[in-house]
């Protein structure tokens, strides 16, 4: 052959992901070796709005959305490619006044509880001043459950059981804060997790499963109508952006465009909070890839009205070193996609869109 060797393009530079580097997932791989040598798992949080949360996955609205949800597909693609990835876990209620079993099955509730306490990671806590049974039953083998709630004096009473055994009790009274209840079973296998009211005000914010062969743990905090405003709420260790620092995770994928598009929300502004949760997200610390929505339908905003958006995270992932994905850069526009199947409506994804939102973002964290 002769002539001149045109570059190679490396394949994170396909399918718009941009700055898919290993010096940029310096946290992500520490974690996974750590985990790999017997430690915690990888911690991967998913922070974005009703497109993170899975909306429209099952094709009716909220209805068990969470199953095929991005951060579920980003956890059985990366299982797949060898590195025992689960998505055992509900992070608050993802709509405010709505029963999570909703959208979470997995999620059954008894007498008061429904998603109306503090806002938290994923929307509300789920709260109960009265008698009744939280469980969640994940539907992967696990053998331990840790159980995270909301702290604050005068706070009420409750237990935490496997499978009806094993019963803890927990007093909630304390300074404010979040604390942590972690039970085990005696083998790994299919077991639920029951919080029970016992006195007082109750506000569970997540609850995980996990095995112990798993070697990340990917977390949905998406949140119906989320906009970059809302993550930044802060006032107490459960508060959102504060949230951060107590569960401390490995790696935050923020998808977090659609809405403020939708409001038009002063790009100024906009492009100051998010550098903020950047500069948050630094202090953690914790690797960032920094994420455009799915396109919407025109009448939800123009083309050019959310390039605004699409275009500031571009231009804070050059200036912050981090690793960008531009799904309209994959998806082309909403008629596009439209076509493929990968739409549900105007703004949301099939489950078969959400696949297709994980596929690159999977692969590219199995090779960092």
């Amino acid at each position: 052959m002769s002539g001149k060797v045109p570059p190679y393009i490396p394949a994170s530079e396909q399918a718009g992901l941009y700055g898919f580097l290993p010096t940029r997932m310096k946290r992500w791989r520490k974690a996974v070796a750590r985990a790999r040598a017997g430690g915690a798992p990888a911690k991967i949080l998913c922070l974005g709005d009703s497109t993170t949360l899975g909306f429209g996955s099952s094709g009716a609205g909220s209805t068990d959305c969470r199953a095929k949800s991005y951060p579920s597909f980003l956890a059985s693609i990366l299982t797949g490619y060898g590195i025992t990835a689960q998505a055992n876990s509900f992070f608050g209620g993802g709509d405010v006044g709505l029963n999570l079993s909703v959208s979470d099955p997995r999620v059954a509730t008894t007498g008061g509880w429904i998603a109306n306490g503090n806002l938290a990671l994923g929307g509300s806590m789920l709260a109960t001043a009265t008698a009744g049974t939280l469980s969640f039953t994940p539907t992967a083998p696990v053998k331990t459950f840790d159980v995270w709630y909301r702290k604050n004096t005068g706070g009420g009473t409750f237990t935490v059981d496997i499978d009806g055994a094993g019963t803890v009790s927990q007093s909630a009274n304390d300074s404010p804060g979040v604390g942590k209840v972690t039970i085990t079973a005696g083998s790994t296998g299919t077991h639920t997790c029951n919080v029970a009211w016992v006195s007082g005000s109750v506000q569970i914010i997540a609850i995980e499963g996990r095995a112990d062969t798993d070697l990340v743990s990917v977390w949905n905090a998406g949140r119906s109508g989320a906009k970059i405003a809302d993550i930044l709420v802060a006032g107490f260790q459960w508060s959102q952006i504060q949230s951060l620092y107590t569960f401390q995770p490995d790696l935050i994928i923020i998808n977090l465009t659609i809405n403020d598009a939708a409001a038009a929300t002063n790009a100024t502004t906009y492009q100051n909070n998010m550098q903020s949760l950047i500069s948050a997200i630094a202090t953690v610390p914790a690797d960032v890839i920094l994420c455009t929505g799915i396109p919407s339908a025109t009448g939800t905003a123009s083309v050019a009205q959310q390039k605004i958006y699409q275009d500031i995270v571009y231009a804070l992932s050059l200036t912050n070193n981090l690793p960008f994905y531009c799904v309209t850069n994959r998806w082309v526009s909403q008629a596009d996609g439209l076509a493929l199947g990968l739409y549900v409506d105007a703004l949301h994804a099939t489950g078969l869109g959400y696949a297709d939102y994980a596929n690159p973002l999977a692969v590219n964290l199995a090779m960092a």
